[in-house]
C-alpha cells in the first residue's frame, strides 16, 4: 500500500522519506501552497534524491505520497496527485487554484464508475493512461469531493 505524509507541523525527516521510498519506489508526488500566487503546485514522478532536495526547500504543509503501482502500471504520470479538473491532468507538475488528490488504496469498481459517469452525464472521458486515483479526481471534478465518502 502506497505511504502519505502530511507535513503540518514539522517535516519528515531524511531517514523517514528514504524509509518512506524504498518501501513504495514506483514513484513520488508531493504538493504544497504557493501563497503567494494562491495556487496549489505540485510535481511527481520524482524519485528519492530529487523528493528529499524538494522537501529540504519546501515551507509546511505540504503533502508527499509514496507510490506502489497497484493499478495503471509503473508510471511516472500516475503518481499522486491529481488535480480534481475535467482533464485530470497527468504533467508531471504543475499548478492548480483547486484541489489535488492522492488516494491510499485500491478502488476496484473505477473503471465502471468511470465508464457510467461518462455516459450518464455526457462528459469525455480524459485521454492517457489511468488508474484508480486518477478516476477518483475525475469523480471529484464531476461529482464534488463529497464522492468519496460513497468510494469503498
Amino acid at each position: 500500500m502506497c505511504v502519505i505524509m502530511l507535513a503540518s507541523k514539522v517535516k519528515p525527516t531524511e531517514e523517514m522519506v528514504s524509509k518512506a521510498y524504498n518501501a513504495n519506489d514506483h514513484g513520488a508526488g508531493i504538493a504544497w501552497r504557493d501563497k503567494t500566487k494562491g495556487v496549489v503546485r505540485w510535481k511527481k514522478g520524482l524519485d528519492e534524491d530529487e523528493i528529499q532536495e524538494l522537501i529540504k526547500g519546501l515551507e509546511l504543509p505540504f503533502v508527499a505520497h509514496f507510490r506502489i503501482a497497484s493499478v495503471g502500471g509503473k508510471r511516472q504520470s500516475l503518481c499522486h496527485p491529481f488535480p480534481v479538473h475535467r482533464d485530470v491532468d497527468l504533467a508531471l507538475e504543475g499548478e492548480f487554484k483547486g484541489y489535488v488528490l492522492f488516494h491510499n488504496g485500491h478502488w476496484g469498481e473505477w473503471k465502471s464508475f468511470s465508464k457510467e459517469t461518462a455516459l450518464k452525464m455526457g462528459k469525455p472521458l480524459p485521454m492517457g493512461c489511468w488508474s484508480d486515483s486518477r478516476a477518483m479526481a475525475w469523480a471529484c471534478n464531476n461529482y464534488g469531493p463529497g464522492i468519496l465518502e460513497m468510494i469503498d
